[in-house]
């Protein structure tokens, strides 16, 4: 997590060349988890060190400290109590409150009777008082922060020693004290059974002159406050979100041992920061290491509201949803309670953020901080103004540093309404952001108040039109066409494709339908696309699929066959959906291609003699098609032996006549007739010739 912006530091402003943290590992007791995700894990590894001659048995133990009771006390202060001891006219004493004066609260409603103790079993003891932010500070004065008062909080050990029943300062042996200029005081003692030995004992201070944020004692004489005294008791239970894979381990003597733990963050996780401790404990010495995790809220889909929904707890110590009651107008600038929200921005497209918190006590006050992954802070609602860069102020709500602050006080600012703030942030980059919460003033009428947080993270850029979906499909396709559907989009961000009602698993840059899925028959194609805005526009497309190629038969010229003169090419083409232009083509000896023609005629005497092929091809409009090659020999010798056979016929035909009528005698007649007979003999063998070569 520090990594990322230590290497954005400017190492030279150190004066060095390069700024950063060892590799090396170092010793430490405690362990950050880290940010992690409801339902994630992270690991780490303890090394327990024996420094003893002997063998150390260490027991290991995940707890965190549960709240088993919560007791209160309503009461009002009585200023300006002489201390019988001191009886001095400057010197007052607090009011006493037994402890077991604060009586156990069922729903804040009734209490039971019998006199309060200590819990045995309590491992820590929280004591608060609280009172409302109207008396802490005089609102009705002209000037801001110029009329405050205050009550302190002491936790004694009182020893009645003359059995008299009366409290006097020196009966009284000092366990803790809380105070602050704010509206809550608390204070907390660990194992507080071991620490009173006699009775325990609540003092509430009431400072006994009013105050100035800017120049301190004012010279007047404050007057009596409501309060309410709370005491919460924690003891250690077991901490079901940490594993260790050793409950017990066997140190050496001299030597080290280790065990592995692990954090599960629970699966209903809400973002918040999550403590607990495990206790290493031997016979004679035990050792709380403390841990702690971040729980972070993964931002998905965008435009969609993310809400962390504040609750009323009796748990002060921990939990999400709330913020404390602390904060001190004396005190320096980070006084005051922080909560920490994380964010995880995985969408690239995203780059703002819409964030509104709301709480219920209108004299709270928060400043609220955006951050980014460099650990920048690029958004609050509280932005210094001017006095940012001229006067180095950090938050427009700050008082600055006074006579009688070291910077604590705030002045409210609310954006929206009394209850809530809004904020509007840059996202310029994937990561994890932080929303930082900052409690600068508090209401006072409970101990914690819920806090609601609500965020929205999307895409702004000026983009008012919506996508749009070109596509230039043909009626009939097959399983192999390649048309491509263009997305004209400056800032795209989903584009999906849908075949027949179900969704096309698409790569982002090629579009592909599968093979198989184009079977033959009428589909529906739609097309959704949106930019990062949130424009979208869906199309349909209706295509058929026509994968059978056409049917072809060449009646002639047959494969092989001798041709000359002028001959005819007869097809025959069985398709439904043949192709209007291009469906046939028809390519010559000759190189001349002929197209949408079933019968094509062609003279052989433009080619010379040899073999040839005539390529015929049908196509249909799906682009299926079938070609075939027609092999023939071009012989234009076929053609003289023709001429020759028809001038032998002319020939005989005047042979016959010029015998019919001069022949003398039959003798001649019948040696015309042989010659006849002789010819027609020869005549019938140039006609075999021809029908044997398929002219």
């Amino acid at each position: 997590i520090l990594d990322v912006r230590i290497n954005a530091v400017n190492s030279s402003s150190f004066g060095i060349d390069k700024f950063q943290l060892t590799d090396e590992t170092f010793p430490s007791t405690s362990w950050f988890g880290g940010r992690l995700y409801p339902g994630e894990r992270s690991s780490t590894t303890f090394t327990v060190e024996n420094p003893t001659n002997s063998t150390m048995e260490v027991r290991i133990t995940p707890q965190t400290l549960e709240l088993i009771k919560r007791t209160q006390f309503n009461g009002t202060t009585k200023v300006r109590v002489q201390d019988p001891i001191l009886n001095k006219s400057d010197a007052f004493s607090p009011n006493y409150i037994h402890l077991e004066d604060v009586r156990q609260f069922e729903n804040l409603s009734s209490f039971y009777e019998e006199p309060e103790e200590i819990p045995e079993d309590a491992s820590l003891m929280i004591l608060s008082v609280n009172f409302p932010f109207s008396v802490f500070m005089n609102k009705t004065d002209e000037t801001y922060g110029n009329d405050m008062r205050i009550s302190s909080l002491y936790l004694y050990d009182w020893a009645d020693k003359n059995n008299d029943t009366k409290i006097t300062s020196n009966e009284l042996s000092l366990v803790n004290r809380g105070g602050s200029w704010g509206t809550v005081q608390e204070i907390r003692v660990s194992d507080p059974k071991s620490k009173i030995e006699n009775s325990p004992l609540l003092g509430i201070y009431p400072v006994p002159k009013r105050y100035s944020y800017w120049y301190g004692d004012t010279q007047k004489n404050a007057t009596s406050m409501d309060y309410i005294v709370t005491a919460s008791y924690y003891k250690k239970d077991l901490w079901d979100a940490l594993w260790v894979d050793k409950k017990t381990i066997q140190v050496p003597p001299k030597g080290t041992a280790g065990v592995t733990v692990t954090i599960v963050a629970p699966t209903n996780a809400l973002p918040s920061v999550y403590q607990g401790f495990i206790t290493f404990e031997g016979d004679s010495h035990t050792v709380n290491a403390p841990i702690s995790f971040a729980v972070k809220k993964k931002i998905q889909p965008k435009d969609m509201i993310t809400v962390i929904e504040g609750s009323h707890t009796e748990d002060v110590l921990y939990g999400p949803g709330y913020i404390n009651g602390a904060f001190d107008m004396v005190n320096r600038y980070t006084a005051g309670d922080w909560r920490h929200y994380y964010f995880e921005v995985e969408d690239n497209t995203i780059n703002t953020a819409s964030i509104e918190l709301s709480w219920e006590d209108e004299d709270t006050n928060l400043s609220v901080f955006f951050i980014d992954p460099q650990g920048r802070i690029v958004q609050t609602n509280v932005p210094p103004g001017v006095l940012g860069p001229f006067r180095n102020w950090p938050t427009g709500d700050w008082l600055g540093i006074t006579p009688f602050s070291e910077g604590g006080g705030f002045y409210p600012i609310k954006n929206k309404d009394a209850t809530s703030t809004v904020m509007f942030a840059p996202i310029n980059q994937t990561g994890t952001y932080t929303l930082l919460m900052h409690s600068t003033l508090f209401g006072g009428k409970s101990l914690a108040e819920p806090i609601t947080v609500a965020a929205k993270f999307s895409t702004i850029i000026p983009d008012e039109k919506s996508p749009e979906i070109l596509f230039d499909i043909p009626e009939f396709v097959n399983s192999t066409f390649g048309v491509k559907p263009e997305i004209v989009e400056e800032n795209p961000d989903v584009i999906k494709y849908y075949l027949d009602g179900n969704e096309l698993e698409v790569a982002d840059t090629e579009f592909s339908i599968p093979e198989e899925l184009l079977t033959d028959g009428i589909h529906q194609l739609k097309i959704f696309a949106s930019d990062t805005v949130g424009h979208s526009t869906t199309r349909e497309f209706s295509f058929k699929v026509d994968n059978l190629p056409p049917t072809l038969v060449v009646k002639s010229p047959r494969n092989g066959s001798t041709i000359s003169n002028i001959i005819t090419i007869d097809l025959e083409i069985m398709e439904r959906n043949l192709a209007e232009v291009g469906g046939i083509t028809v390519v010559l000896p000759n190189g001349e291609t002929v197209s949408d023609e079933k019968s094509v005629k062609f003279d052989t005497k433009a080619v010379e003699d040899g073999k040839y092929d005539i390529k015929v091809s049908a196509k249909d409009k799906a682009g299926n098609q079938i070609s075939k090659v027609i092999t023939v020999n071009v012989d234009h010798s076929v053609v003289s032996i023709l001429e020759t056979k028809e001038a032998v016929d002319q020939n005989n035909l005047l042979l016959i006549g010029i015998i019919i009528g001069g022949a003398i005698g039959i003798g001649s007649v019948f040696v015309a007739l042989k010659k006849i007979r002789t010819s027609q003999k020869n005549r019938n063998k140039v006609y075999k010739q021809f029908s044997d070569n398929d002219s």
